[in-house]
């Protein structure tokens, strides 16, 4: 079992990722999911995959988070971080061993150095460069889902 942090969760490129997750739930899991501001997006993937860890770099949308993932039953277990500094810190947990940075411009710069360091496998989603849903995977190589993190 592969555990995966999905950066960018809520936009096209995590939507993507966790599409194919779900698709393959008996070789991955969805450990980490990250997005800015949209609560009720992630609401909606963490009843779905129930990460163990969840960012919102935005800190009110990270408390409105907490406060509704505390109105379900499987809530509690998920650990709420909030910033730059909480992307850094769900970069690096010992559950994923592979990220997949959907993370728009220098947002993401710092996590994904973090995971690099620490190492995990990088996969990064650059749907402005290609725009043709081809994923970039950490070793800089391109593919159509044979080369990125799915596919190894």
């Amino acid at each position: 079992m592969h555990g995966v942090a999905v950066f960018g969760s809520t936009g096209s490129i995590g939507q993507s990722t966790l599409d194919l997750i779900g698709l393959h739930p008996e070789r991955f899991r969805a450990e980490v999911l990250t997005a800015h501001r949209q609560v009720a997006p992630m609401l909606r993937d963490c009843e779905r995959f129930k990460p163990r860890w969840v960012v919102m770099t935005d800190a009110d949308a990270a408390q409105t988070l907490q406060m509704r993932l505390h109105e379900t039953a499987w809530g509690g277990r998920i650990n709420v971080l909030t910033g730059p500094e909480g992307l850094v810190t769900a970069a690096t947990v010992p559950e994923v061993d592979t990220m997949v940075a959907g993370i728009v411009g220098a947002a993401g710069l710092a996590s994904v150095l973090a995971a690099a360091r620490a190492g995990k496998k990088n996969s990064f989603g650059q749907q402005r460069g290609f725009g043709d849903g081809r994923a970039v995977d950490g070793r800089g190589g391109t593919c159509w889902w044979g080369g990125c993190f799915a596919c190894r």
